[in-house]
């Protein structure tokens, strides 16, 4: 395994471009989430990282070698696809060595590669079987021992588990977390999964519009965002723009960080300081159940706040919306 180095990277689909100005540095070892919406760049990155697509301008190192301009087949580098990508006609073990037998190493090596991963994936007793007749689970533990059967210099995953059900993916992700501190490979992994991105990355880089807006570990990017867009995307998804001289203060925070309380007086409460944090007269539109708790939409001046409340509230319910200060996201109207 080895480390990436991207730099300066602009790259896209004809006279489209989707990334501008890329810099990232993947040690070697680590697993950096690319973590965005739709459209933001995050697979076309992978697609020219693996030569899929051809870079306008910048470079791209493995290690001391500049691999910009190489094709894909002369890139140590595999892609574990969100369809699997498995050869239906093939058995497991088949699919398995498919990249081993491109690289014409030995059949006594293949087998003993295959078995290796097998068991490293837990699939033993079924290299036989086709993958056509395996569950979701199952196929990608077969996609990733593929992957990994070559021994790549790099590894990048394109939302891997988006088409697994909710247990199996937790299941698959642990796993291939776990294989990652195993084999210390380098990694890139593509998804639009916070909660994903946060588990398993060492770091995470947030995209937006082909860029990268914030690059840090799970605790940076979730509790200090840098831009409005990143703490929106990580889930402080209520805004209130607050007056301040002649400009707007945007104040971002989370549903769960606010705190709901009757309120009995006639006089509405709209306040911000340090010592109280964030406090805002308010009235329960409705209360909807989610599970442990219930997400109450509460109309403050005109703006619809959401906030997490251990029991349901009356509609027109008059209450007061607080929000710690150290739990607020505050920036200037001039982003």
């Amino acid at each position: 395994m080895t480390s990436l180095n991207i730099q300066g990277l602009c790259a896209g689909y004809g006279d489209k471009q989707i990334l501008s100005d890329i810099n990232l540095t993947v040690h070697q070892g680590e697993m950096i989430a690319l973590l965005g919406p739709s459209g933001c760049g995050k697979t076309t990155l992978l697609n020219a990282l693996c030569g899929f697509l051809p870079v306008s301008e910048g470079e791209i190192r493995f290690g001391d070698k500049n691999m910009t301009n190489l094709p894909a087949e002369k890139r140590n580098i595999t892609m574990v696809f969100q369809s699997y990508a498995l050869w239906p006609h093939m058995t497991v073990a088949q699919n398995i060595g498919y990249g081993l037998k491109v690289r014409k190493v030995p059949a006594q090596q293949i087998d003993q590669r295959i078995d290796e991963f097998l068991a490293i994936v837990n699939l033993e007793g079924l290299k036989d079987q086709k993958v056509t007749d395996l569950s979701g689970g199952q196929r990608q533990r077969v996609a990733l021992a593929r992957a990994l059967a070559i021994r790549p210099d790099i590894l990048v995953l394109d939302e891997p588990l988006s088409n697994l059900d909710a247990k199996v993916r937790l299941q698959v992700r642990h796993e291939i977390k776990s294989l990652q501190k195993q084999f210390g490979f380098t990694s890139l992994i593509v998804t639009h999964d916070q909660e994903e991105a946060l588990v398993m990355a060492d770091r995470i880089a947030v995209l937006n519009q082909g860029k990268i807006e914030q690059l840090g570990t799970s605790e940076e990017v979730y509790n200090q965002p840098k831009t409005p867009f990143v703490a929106d995307f990580m889930g402080a998804d209520n805004l209130v723009v607050w007056p301040e001289n002649s400009k707007g203060l945007q104040i971002y925070f989370r549903s769960e960080k606010a705190q709901l309380v009757e309120q009995n007086c006639e006089t509405p409460r709209r306040s911000l300081s340090e010592e109280n944090g964030l406090q805002l007269s308010g009235r329960v539109l409705q209360s909807a159940f989610f599970g442990h708790s219930y997400r109450v939409s509460v109309e403050c001046d005109g703006q619809l706040i959401q906030a997490i409340h251990p029991t349901p509230l009356e509609p027109d319910l008059n209450v007061l919306l607080r929000v710690p200060h150290h739990s607020l996201h505050m920036y200037s109207g001039q982003h």
